[in-house]
C-alpha cells in the first residue's frame, strides 16, 4: 500500500472569501406616471485576501462571470471591491418595446491592501502606490429595442472616470465606449 501523495500546491491553499451581491436590487416602479419610470440600486462586496504571503486565499472568486458584469463597459471586475450600482429605466414608447436606461457605478476597494481587478480575474493594478479606497466612477447611458419576441437590438455610451486610487498608483485615463448590439434568441 503506497500512502498518498501531497496535495500540489494550486489545491492545498485554504479558502476564505466572502462575496455577496443581494438576490434582487432593490426597486421601486412608477407605473402609472409618465414614462413609467423603474428605479432600481444594487450593491456589491467581495472580499480581498488579508495577508497575501501566506496559505489563506482571501479573494473572492465569482468563478464564471458574465462580460458585461457590471453593466455595458466592465473595466473592473468582482473581486476585493464595494460597488453601488444606482439607475432608472424608461418606457421611452410606452410599451412597444423602446426603453432608455441611465445607470451610474461607484467602485472601491474592500481595504487598502486589495489590487484591482478585471472581469475574469487578472490584476490590473497593484494594492502599492496608493492608500486611496476609491477606484472610479461610471456612467451609462444604454438605448434598447425589442423589436419582436427573438430579436432585439441596443447602443449604449459608457464612460469610467478614474478615482484616487487608480490616479496615486500610476497612469489613469478616462475610458469611453460606444456599443451596438443585436440579440437573435431561438
Amino acid at each position: 500500500m503506497t500512502s498518498p501523495s501531497p496535495p500540489s500546491p494550486t489545491f492545498a491553499r485554504d479558502t476564505r472569501a466572502v462575496g455577496r451581491e443581494p438576490t434582487a436590487p432593490v426597486w421601486h416602479a412608477f407605473l402609472q406616471g409618465p414614462l413609467a419610470p423603474r428605479l432600481r440600486l444594487r450593491g456589491n462586496i467581495s472580499s480581498g485576501d488579508r495577508d497575501p504571503g501566506d496559505a489563506t486565499l482571501g479573494t473572492f472568486n465569482a468563478l464564471f462571470p458574465k462580460g458585461k458584469y457590471f453593466g455595458e463597459l466592465s473595466s473592473i471586475g468582482p473581486r476585493n471591491i464595494v460597488n453601488l450600482h444606482p439607475s432608472v429605466d424608461v418606457d421611452v414608447d410606452l410599451g412597444h418595446g423602446l426603453t432608455a436606461e441611465l445607470a451610474g457605478v461607484a467602485y472601491w476597494r474592500t481595504g487598502r491592501g486589495d489590487g484591482v481587478y478585471d472581469v475574469p480575474g487578472q490584476l490590473i493594478r497593484a494594492a502599492n502606490g496608493s492608500d486611496a479606497r476609491h477606484i472610479g466612477n461610471q456612467i451609462e447611458l444604454l438605448l434598447g429595442w425589442q423589436a419582436s419576441t427573438i430579436l432585439s437590438f441596443s447602443v449604449s455610451a459608457s464612460v469610467f472616470a478614474p478615482g484616487g486610487f487608480l490616479r496615486e498608483s500610476g497612469p489613469a485615463r478616462p475610458i469611453h465606449m460606444l456599443g451596438a448590439e443585436a440579440m437573435f434568441r431561438f
